[in-house]
């Protein structure tokens, strides 16, 4: 079996086209949750300067985790790219 490199978004996008919406959605949540680990640092985050950040990701992690599910319509979608 051929190991996959994906090493753009474009061919992330070309990739992910034949295959189900369910797999965007996990990997966007992995991103998120890679991520996640340094824009959150709980000891500091009332003073923490990536205090947009962090709340960037956690939405992030929001949409991707809940999207297939509460957002199945063009409308949803179009929410979820503004988000």
């Amino acid at each position: 079996m051929a190991k996959l490199k994906i090493t753009s978004r474009k061919a992330l996008e070309v990739w992910l086209e034949d295959k189900p919406r369910e797999w965007a959605h996990v990997i966007a949540l992995r991103a998120a949750l890679r991520v996640l680990p340094f824009a959150f640092d709980p000891a500091n985050f009332e003073t923490a300067p990536n205090q947009r950040l962090t709340a960037a990701v956690f939405r992030a992690m929001a949409v991707s985790s809940g999207a297939a599910k509460i957002l199945p319509n063009a409308s949803g979608w179009r929410a979820v790219a503004v988000a």
